[in-house]
């Protein structure tokens, strides 16, 4: 049985039981274990061959009993419901990995791992993570056909390549931990830095961590780390061809000494510090507020999109939502947990009313229990839309395409 059949294994939460829950298809057994969504366990699904009724769902807050197949057809998986939340309407529904109904293609492979990666509308863009005088290289996400953009990249830590842009940007590091962003044309320009001169000149930047669009004011927002708390900074660049210079939105308070992934959304931005996540408005408010309710210190991935906040943990290795707080102040309703038990869990991203994440898995096995996983609001369903297959280490987004990154170099697409 091949690695793209194998469903990922889920690591038990403390609020959730096993789930059985079975397909018979291809030849092969697919199994996924029920305890990344908080809540009862689901029923099992019943048998394909023979129509034997589903077992009913373990407790918590009652998950519901699977049906029975009739004849040759498949019974129902029962349902699952958040314990968080006992006024809960509707179960939580999990689906293993089908690669019948998500196919996953090819688009390019490379020994220079690990990668950073970034898509626009017809390309993904990749180079060696952390590298001295990485190359930049442009693939099609349609034929595969790859050409280097640019060489000389230093230490790239993240990429970003926005549809409307005439560039893709890095974020870099050079000698000593200088942070800087470069970018180059996409195709094929001269390289250069837009952030030798921070605010006229006035400033330095600590290593450069991630990247973010603001597709609305049409700039790029980065997050820079120091060594000195008290010093890592937000700072945001127009998309402009002439604009050059870097203008500082934030410079961290008290203890800080590492800003991580940040997101832009309507007035807001949000980012991660030290493992919790903060908010201030675009115009540069002085002072931050928590963007969670109950604040976290460990989290580790961040994306939105027009009504959520959407975060990973660590120590439980679970996905979170929030609603969007338009004032920046932290206030709203709270976070709420969608799921937990993802091996090595990552970054997010967020398109069409829907949220998806990578988990690496368990290296030691194979990378078991990885994937891609999406979860839809509206159906309140998650599905692993990706295999473990090679370890999932990076994920990004074209209009209609997933695009992700494996720990042995390969980069591959699957449809929304």
């Amino acid at each position: 049985m091949s690695n793209r059949h194998q469903t990922a294994r889920i690591v038990a939460s403390s609020l959730a039981a096993l789930l059985g829950f079975s397909l018979l298809g291809s030849g092969c057994l697919a199994s996924l274990d029920a305890d990344k969504i908080p809540g009862g366990g689901a029923g099992t699904a019943g048998a394909s061959m023979g129509g034997s009724a589903g077992t009913g769902g373990s407790t918590g807050a009652a998950g519901t009993a699977g049906t029975g197949g009739v004849g040759n057809a498949t019974g129902t998986g029962g349902s699952m419901v958040d314990a968080s939340d006992a006024d809960a309407d509707a179960g939580t529904t999990i689906l293993p990995y089908d690669d019948m109904k998500h196919p996953v293609t090819a688009v390019a492979g490379t020994s220079l791992m690990p990668l950073v990666i970034a898509a626009d509308a017809s390309d993904v863009f990749r180079a060696q993570r952390d590298a001295t005088g990485a190359t930049i290289v442009k693939t099609n996400i349609t034929s595969g056909t790859s050409v280097p953009v640019s060489g000389n990249i230093n230490r790239p830590r993240a990429l970003l390549a926005p549809s409307n842009a005439l560039f893709v940007f890095s974020a870099s590091t050079s000698v000593g931990d200088q942070g800087q962003i470069q970018r180059a044309t996409k195709d094929g320009g001269g390289l250069v830095s837009i952030t030798d001169a921070v605010d006229g000149g006035t400033s330095t930047l600590g290593r450069v961590e991630r990247l973010a669009l603001d597709p609305v004011a049409n700039k790029v927002y980065f997050t820079a780390r120091s060594a000195a708390a008290g010093s890592p900074q937000i700072l945001r660049v127009d998309l402009s061809a002439g604009a050059m210079a870097a203008e500082t939105i934030y410079v961290a308070e008290g203890t800080e000494t590492s800003l991580g992934n940040i997101t832009v959304q309507d007035a807001c931005i949000y980012w991660i510090s030290s493992g919790a996540l903060y908010s201030i408005s675009k115009d540069g408010a002085a002072t931050r507020s928590d963007a969670l309710a109950t604040q976290v210190s460990d989290a580790v991935g961040l994306t939105s999109d027009s009504r959520n906040i959407y975060y990973t943990r660590g120590m439980d290795r679970s996905v979170w939502m929030r609603p969007l707080a338009f004032s920046c102040d932290g206030s709203g309703d709270p976070e709420r947990m969608i799921g937990a038990g993802y091996e090595g869990i990552g970054n997010l991203i967020a398109y069409q009313n829907k949220v998806a994440w990578f988990a690496t898995g368990d290296r030691g096995d194979n990378f078991s229990g990885g994937g891609i996983f999406e979860y839809e609001a509206a159906s309140n369903t998650i599905e692993q839309i990706a295999p473990e297959d090679d370890g999932v280490e990076a994920i990004a987004q074209a209009p209609s395409f997933v695009i992700f990154a494996t720990a042995d170099g390969f980069i591959r697409r699957v449809d929304k």
